[in-house]
């Protein structure tokens, strides 16, 4: 099989993607940004980023192919629009456009790969609605068109499926989250080797094409021997810390090695957007929340008002018109402005000066949103403090797309220096729109080149819930930094597994277990975060009990997905793959605690004679009209529809 002529790194962005290439044939190989084809204004355009859009056509615009770009086959019906007037389109029709899908794949409350989205759509129901793993699977599936459409009508060597590619993921995505991505890759038509590289990896890889050959990676560590590198990437819908740490060599270069990941943060550029709507909202409807419709274009009305304001547009203030529904001519729309003042103020909230010992505060800010755990403080610098533990840095290097302004930029910085008493060099030279991209296809160069330039094993160490003394305790099947490739069994436990019936396994994860290796039993407490549950049917034939003496396998594969088996302890060649289950369904110590803090199980209860009297059998107890049934529901709860969290909603369904 012939080598790959081309190494392509994928951005899979929350609010925008971006595919680089190297040609391996160039004398000098360096990364190259595709140009995407997309619609914006009524015409085709070719674009450095495609955003993270999607908008749903009606039945005409899909009966006339009116939205099929060149690159599109011809035996692929068009149903929607991808990019920037998908983007555009939410704020005319928000319930008809789906965004921050990568946000909802790291949702362990929901099933991923059922069709969710639109969320809260009155517009979009039944078949036509699509699952978060589905639309990343169409931006994905849109680069490979793009990319073939050039490149395989040159040579079709060149097609997309043939060359090496890499899809870059948040350093603190979960393992479930990362085996859905390559899910979507999957459907997509990428190559079945396709890899996953952290995105704050791929930022610094992005810094070392330009700064490796020059020197200023042994400037960095000339004077002190080592140093500490954090990279500070705030996207659209996480903030992901990484720290690195580079020491000097015998020859002079130094090794980088990625020591530190932060937990999964969804914090970013779309919870900027939520807090400049919540502000409006309270100013256009003070009484009572917005619905759902002029809620989601509020949200859409605040992104534009965002990212007009951190341009350079020096505005004095914003409009800001909503419509209410309906078909009146008069009293439709809500209207008002925005003061610039005001729009930094909000801002600069997420930026608060705090203390290095500061933490994360555990309670709720208000935000509205969309269905998805955003992080209940919205204080960037808190949870950068919370990551740093007191730890000095030397150098940064900013990433992500909200990180783009100056502006914020500096509040970093001058919290950093507040905290060490010295600022941090600052690694500059990234194009924060592209660095991921060009640093993933620089990725597969290196490792092409057997360059080996971050040395990055497994960030976390995980954990099966196992029985001990009727406690849950966790098996450490994977310890932190174990490498990839490499399979570590765990035997002579006298562990058990019921055989010929589907059995669950409950799997934690943690960043803390610095001390922890692989095969160690210890108690299960709150620095563990439940990951999904892991199912598998042993099946056995012949067997005289329903108990099977088992080993536990486990490896981390080059690709970066997570494996666990069941292994036959006594026939180790037999053994069965421990599979996900992404249905949403909480555990039982996980659900309780959800549904304790969020929903009052009582409470619930007593709205079941609502439902009777539409849907029971008999004479209803309760007089209510099906129109009538939410407005019952809202006041039987004393809570608003808006407020309604998944655990409620769970229990109503």
């Amino acid at each position: 099989m012939t080598k790959p002529r081309y190494l392509i790194g994928i951005d899979l962005g929350t609010t925008n993607c971006a595919l680089s290439y190297i040609d391996t044939k160039e004398e000098k190989p360096v990364t190259q940004v595709l140009e995407i084809q997309q619609w914006e204004d009524g015409g085709i355009v070719r674009r450095s980023n495609l955003p993270s859009f999607l908008a749903l056509l009606n039945k005409g615009q899909i009966k006339k192919q009116e939205k099929r770009l060149p690159c599109h086959p011809e035996s692929k019906e068009v149903s929607f629009v991808l990019g920037v007037e998908a983007k555009a389109r939410a704020l005319e029709e928000p319930g008809k456009v789906i965004h921050s899908a990568k946000s909802w794949i790291s949702h362990p409350g929901v099933d991923r790969t059922a069709p969710i989205l639109p969320w809260h759509s009155d517009d979009i129901l039944g078949h036509r609605r699509m699952s978060p793993v589905a639309v990343a699977a169409e931006l994905l599936t849109h680069l490979r068109y793009c990319w073939d459409d050039y490149f395989a009508e040159i040579n079709p060597s060149y097609e997309f499926v043939r060359q090496q590619v890499v899809i870059t993921v948040p350093a603190s995505f979960d393992d479930v989250a990362q085996e859905l991505t390559l899910k979507a890759a999957a459907e997509a038509g990428y190559p079945h080797d396709t890899r996953l590289l952290e995105e704050p990896q791929a930022a610094f890889y992005a810094w070392l094409e330009n700064n490796f050959d020059n020197g200023n990676l042994k400037n960095l560590v000339k004077n002190k021997g080592a140093v500490n590198l954090l990279v500070c990437d705030v996207g659209g819908g996480t903030s992901d810390f990484s720290l690195m740490h580079l020491r000097a060599q015998t020859d002079g270069q130094p090794s980088v090695s990625r020591d530190r990941v932060s937990q999964h943060i969804l914090l970013g550029g779309d919870n900027l957007d939520l807090a400049i709507a919540r502000f409006l909202e309270a100013r256009l409807s003070p009484d009572k929340p917005l619905p759902s419709y002029p809620w989601a274009q509020l949200v859409a009305d605040a992104r534009r008002i965002k990212e007009s304001a951190l341009s350079e547009n020096t505005q004095s203030s914003y409009h800001v018109s909503i419509h209410l529904g309906g078909a009146g001519l008069f009293g439709s729309t809500l209207s008002g402005h925005l003061e610039r003042l005001e729009l930094t103020n909000i801002l600069d909230s997420f930026f608060p000066l705090c203390d290095s010992t500061d933490v994360p505060k555990d309670s709720s800010n208000g935000l509205r949103d969309w269905g998805l755990p955003y992080a209940a403080d919205y204080a960037i610098t808190r949870h950068l403090a919370g990551f740093l533990k007191g730890t000095k840095v030397d150098g940064i290097l900013f990433a992500g797309g909200t990180m783009k302004p100056p502006v914020f930029q500096k509040k970093i910085l001058g919290q950093i220096e507040q905290w060490q008493g010295s600022l941090p060099l600052v690694l500059d030279g990234n194009d924060l729109d592209l660095a991921v991209a060009r640093g993933a296809a620089f990725y597969l160069r290196s490792c092409m080149q057997s360059l080996n330039l971050i040395e990055s094993h497994y960030p976390r160490s995980l954990f099966l819930e196992v029985d001990q003394g009727g406690k849950a305790h966790g098996l450490c099947v994977i310890a932190k930094g174990h490498p990839r490739g490499r399979s570590v069994v765990i035997d002579g436990l006298d562990l058990k597994a019921i055989t010929n019936r589907r059995v669950r396994f409950q799997i934690y994860s943690s960043l803390d277990s610095e001390s922890v290796v692989a095969k160690d039993i210890i108690p299960i407490d709150t620095h563990h975060i439940p990951v999904a549950s892991l199912s598998a049917k042993l099946d056995v034939a012949d067997q005289k009990t329903n108990r099977l003496a088992v080993n536990v396998r486990s490896r981390i594969s080059e690709t970066g997905l997570l494996e666990i088996y069941c292994q036959n302890a006594e026939n180790p060649d037999q053994e069965w793959p421990l599979t996900f289950d992404v249905s949403g369904q909480l555990t039982t110590s996980l659900k309780d605690k959800q549904l304790k803090k969020d929903s009052d199980l009582k409470q619930i209860e007593q709205t079941k004679p609502l439902f009777d009297s539409l849907y029971g059998k008999g004479k209803p107890k309760t007089e209510v009209q099906a129109k009538q049934l939410n407005k019952a529901l809202e006041t039987s709860l004393n809570q608003s529809r808006q407020d309604w969290d998944l655990g409620c909603l769970r229990q109503l369904w």
